[in-house]
């Protein structure tokens, strides 16, 4: 939703001078549970985010890793309406794609996320694990009363082929990002990337944040999973992780994408409202069991 009053907020800006003399303010879309501008001055541009006074606990998780990762254009700590102010120079990049992925890319990448893990972040900022016995129950509720076709086949499947064979692991977690899509990477002109949006920061496996952006980049968000894409891009980043590199946690990563991915589906209202729908809920099977297939293949 556009934000109403950006005027007020330039007139904000001018008055208080947290900026050197601005220039213009635009609203950009980025992200979904904030307003973003550009912010335009002489003396450069910076990248504004406003977060509701609601949501101080994540002002504050963004606020503290941000100073850590030296990234932050500190601002006092002064509301506008009933919104909290963060700054940060603007980068100039586009999303993260698949050909822009490389060994090299990597490299980058996993540089930034060390940063990122080497933060001193309080606990109270950090969400919990994500419990997979507790999002096989809600499945399992969705499914119970659904007398579709495809309600009932999923059922059938669900239990038969994909609960037998899912993955616990007993190694001690780290906070992860949480929600690391292609489109919470920027990558520069100099093919830089960047990390954006820490808003789902939470404690898990660091191969849950690896599966979430290969399978996305290789289209299993979609209908068009492409095991070959998904396959080289496991082949680039192993040699750059030190541990978690087994079958099993990379068997875990996919299963939880996928246990989200279809409860996310079944939860839709709209989930039986046409034919193609039902086949989409079906499709998305097919395409988990043909990753369980490849990773207990190559191992």
């Amino acid at each position: 939703m556009k934000f109403a009053q950006t005027q007020k907020l330039a007139d904000f800006l001018r008055k208080k001078q947290f900026f050197p003399q601005i220039l213009s303010i635009k609203e950009i879309c980025l992200g979904g549970s904030s307003y973003n501008f550009c912010v335009k001055t002489i003396k450069g541009e910076f990248f504004l985010k406003l977060i509701s006074a609601k949501q101080v606990e994540i002002y504050r998780l963004l606020k503290k890793i941000l100073s850590q990762f030296e990234f932050l254009y500190l601002l006092p700590e002064e509301k506008f309406a009933d919104f909290y102010l963060l700054a940060m120079p603007y980068v100039v990049g586009r999303k993260l794609k698949y050909k822009d992925c490389s060994p090299e890319l990597f490299a980058k990448l996993q540089a930034e996320y060390a940063k990122f893990q080497n933060c001193s972040l309080a606990a109270e900022f950090i969400k919990p694990q994500q419990d997979m016995p507790k999002i096989i129950a809600k499945i399992s509720a969705c499914l119970q009363h659904d007398n579709s076709v495809a309600g009932r086949l999923l059922n059938k499947y669900f239990w038969r082929k994909i609960k037998p064979e899912l993955v616990c692991l007993d190694g001690s977690t780290k906070f992860i990002h949480g929600d690391l899509t292609a489109n919470n990477i920027l990558v520069d002109k100099d093919g830089i990337p960047y990390l954006l949006d820490f808003e789902q920061v939470r404690y898990g496996y660091e191969i849950e944040d690896v599966c979430y952006l290969f399978l996305q980049l290789s289209g299993f968000r979609g209908l068009l999973g492409r095991i070959g894409r998904f396959a080289r891009l496991r082949k680039m980043i192993e040699p750059l992780m030190q541990n978690e590199i087994s079958a099993e946690y990379w068997l875990y990563g996919v299963q939880l994408f996928y246990l989200n991915h279809l409860y996310r589906r079944l939860v839709n209202p709209k989930k039986h409202s046409s034919f193609r729908k039902e086949m989409c809920l079906l499709w998305s099977l097919r395409q988990y069991f043909r990753l369980s297939r490849y990773l207990h293949t190559v191992g």
